[in-house]
């Protein structure tokens, strides 16, 4: 007597996780921007890329480098969630960023939030200036 094949259930497949990076590209390439991703993974152990590596940003703390022509340069911060003013003191702590302004170039956070009963995520920008606290 044969047994009826069972028929596994199906699984419910993973949600892919939400790419800030890119989203914040493809905004800014969109706006007419051309964008560079300034972040690369390096080594953290002696054990070179076949042990654990850690991100590091341009000047630790730029993501993305955009340049526009009649706008100019601009550095980009990245974050999604709520992390937006942890994201601005990391820029603000850097003396780096100043010399950045000085030199002419923008510099801007990026926060991509998923607000309560939306299906896509709005993107909140704060634009940082020479002299501000």
């Amino acid at each position: 007597m044969k047994t009826p094949a069972t028929i596994p259930p199906e699984k419910k497949k993973r949600k892919k996780p939400f790419r800030a990076n890119l989203a914040s590209e493809k905004m800014m390439e969109a706006a007419g921007w051309i964008v560079g991703d300034l972040e690369k993974w390096i080594p953290a152990t002696p054990l070179g890329y076949k042990g654990p590596l850690i991100k590091r940003d341009l000047f630790n703390f730029a993501d993305l480098l955009c340049a526009r022509p009649g706008k100019g340069i601009m550095l980009v911060q990245v974050t999604a969630g709520s992390h937006l003013q942890e994201r601005i003191d990391k820029v603000k702590a850097d003396w780096r960023h100043k010399v950045w302004l000085k030199s002419g170039g923008l510099l801007q956070v990026h926060s991509w939030v998923k607000r309560a009963g939306q299906t896509q995520r709005e993107c909140k920008i704060v634009e940082i200036r020479a002299g501000r606290r």
